[in-house]
């Protein structure tokens, strides 16, 4: 018997729905267990509530599973060679993150026009780190940075690439222009505003978030943030509370 009340039951249908979730995979998650079903409708983040109902789906079939079926609903907005691809690399995927990330720019729109969509999957699909991917995939969804032409050599650049100087190349010239340097800045500034407190505020991601950092700093060809690890935190904290006041 399902805990939730019959209001419940159906925002919990309207949001699977709303994160293209068919009708039968949504059968399947209501015969999960009482307390299973009730801690997945209480994940409020929407990634991550994605992420864990992808989990339960593909642990009963398929490898990645969820995201396949999920990407019938977009065929008709592939070529027949793209759609392959796109299969091949969700499929070929070596984390749950990478798949992922993978379907959710396979799917998105403005890339799609764009023909983007594809070399930004295999991007994000080689990703080593989950918050590369993340991340990549928050440069990958920005219209301005896909209109400029800088979103896919900044998302390789965020999941490393052996093409790292013709990718800086491609950056540098856009941002020669003053106007557009100050723009994108300005992007980037957004972009990293969580993953700066996360440098100062959360234990263990020091590393993690700094290497990452050092990239968004290099895209801009010059450091926003001082970003030592371990031993100078206190001092990241000072310089940090400084920018921001």
């Amino acid at each position: 018997m399902i805990i939730m009340n019959t209001r419940q039951k159906m925002n919990f249908i309207t949001r699977l729905r709303q994160n293209k979730v068919p009708q039968n995979k949504i059968d399947e998650l209501f015969n999960l267990p009482e307390k299973e079903l009730d801690k997945l409708y209480n994940i409020s983040n929407n990634e991550l509530f994605i992420s864990e109902v992808a989990k339960i789906l593909n642990n009963n079939g398929e490898k990645y599973s969820f995201y396949l079926d999920s990407l019938k609903q977009y065929k008709n907005k592939f070529s027949k060679e793209d759609y392959e691809e796109a299969k091949r690399i969700i499929r070929n995927c070596n984390q749950q993150f990478n798949a992922r990330c993978a379907y959710m720019i396979l799917k998105n729109e403005e890339l799609q026009q764009h023909c983007l969509n594809i070399s930004g999957a295999r991007i994000v699909s080689r990703a080593k780190r989950e918050i590369n991917a993340q991340y990549a995939l928050k440069i990958l969804n920005i219209p301005r940075l896909i209109e400029l032409r800088l979103a896919i050599p900044m998302a390789s650049l965020i999941v490393g690439t052996e093409n790292k100087e013709q990718c800086l190349n491609i950056i540098r010239t856009v941002l020669n222009n003053k106007e557009m340097y100050n723009e994108v800045k300005d992007i980037i500034n957004k972009v990293t505003i969580y993953l700066r407190r996360t440098l100062i505020t959360v234990p263990g991601h020091e590393e993690e978030a700094t290497d990452l950092l050092n990239v968004f700093s290099e895209i801009l060809n010059k450091p926003f943030i001082i970003a030592p690890v371990n031993a100078e935190k206190k001092r990241v904290r000072t310089i940090f509370s400084k920018k921001n006041n």
